[in-house]
């Protein structure tokens, strides 16, 4: 009888911990986050446009990341490390990786989006080419890319 007696109250017990901490969570919560009043709450909820299959001519800065550039003349003259996108959103530059080997002493040359052309290799990869020599870029300033 006592067992029965101290099982019940055990029992009694472990629910009503239970149902206190419950009812502890709820109103916390109810505290911390204010009620939404129709003054506060949006009544259009603006979304991005998706997009969801490329339009001709558009490329993936993926996918030219890496391509190798190119000459007029057909000469390897480096590869493209990045691209410089302006405040609008559009592709103003493309920096170039030129000299060194294995990128150990390579450094960084930035051409403008227009003078570099865009084509195809054999196996569908970008091929990007601009009508300056290998000589020519390693001359040139290295580019420094903007702060902050």
């Amino acid at each position: 009888m006592n067992k029965t007696i101290l099982l019940a109250a055990t029992f009694a017990t472990a629910l009503a911990g239970s149902a206190f901490a419950a009812e502890t969570t709820q109103s916390d919560a109810a505290k911390t986050a204010p009620a939404p009043t129709t003054a506060t709450m949006p009544t259009t909820v603006a979304t991005a446009p998706l997009l969801h299959v490329a339009t001709p001519g558009e490329r993936q800065a993926s996918r030219l990341v890496g391509a190798t550039v190119y000459s007029s003349a057909g000469e390897k003259v480096g590869d493209v490390n990045d691209l410089l996108v302006d405040a609008t959103g559009k592709v103003s530059g493309v920096v170039v990786g030129v000299g060194g080997f294995l990128g150990v002493g390579e450094k960084s040359v930035a051409l403008s989006w227009d003078a570099v052309t865009v084509g195809a290799e054999p196996n569908g990869k970008p091929r990007l080419s601009a009508a300056v020599t290998k000589d020519t870029l390693l001359k040139a300033p290295a580019f420094e890319p903007a702060k902050g």
